[in-house]
């Protein structure tokens, strides 16, 4: 142990813990907005169906099943579809299911007889 008295927080003057509190305050706040500079600022919040699908490793049409399936929220802006950066995040943070990546199994459609000749 130390021979000298440190003085603590709760030895200031009530005045004095106010502004002690601004001030850390005040750190935390420029902290966080560097953060956020650095990190978030610039982040596209909207994706096209092909840049979400990239995004996420996927096929465009697998995007169209993940909507199908209630697994992820289209947005309308302006007659496109786009897909918030948070949604995606979402999918990336869950296993998806394997039928997402495989289109279902309905039967084919059936083919044009061609005429002969």
């Amino acid at each position: 142990m130390s021979d000298h008295y440190q003085p603590g927080l709760f030895d200031l003057r009530e005045s004095e813990k106010s502004e002690f509190l601004k001030q850390i305050g005040d750190l935390i706040d420029r902290k966080l907005q560097a953060f956020a500079r650095e990190h978030l600022i610039g982040q596209q919040l909207l994706y096209s169906k092909k840049q979400a699908a990239r995004l996420l490793g996927i096929s465009p049409a697998s995007i169209g099943r993940l909507v199908a399936q209630g697994l992820l929220k289209a947005r309308a802006l302006g007659g496109r579809r786009l897909y918030a950066h948070e949604e995606l995040l979402k999918l990336l943070k869950r296993e998806l299911p394997a039928s997402i990546s495989q289109p279902s199994k309905a039967p084919a459609a059936p083919k044009l007889l061609r005429r002969a000749g």
